[in-house]
């Protein structure tokens, strides 16, 4: 994909999520070592989008 059409989809991706941003591979990391760091957590989901899947009342 062209870079100028993979900047315009990820602007595009990126209005429709409270953060207002796409995800970076640094926000699903610190997302792993927040679970992995705890010694109490022993399983469950983690929704690390954003709140893309929110529902926006649009």
């Amino acid at each position: 994909m062209p870079p100028e059409r993979r900047r315009s989809l990820f602007d595009g991706l990126a209005v429709t999520t409270p953060v207002g941003r796409v995800g970076r591979p640094d926000d699903i990391a610190r997302a792993v070592h927040m679970l992995a760091a705890s010694g109490f957590v022993t399983g469950g989901v983690l929704d690390a989008t954003g709140g893309a899947n929110l529902a926006t009342g649009r």
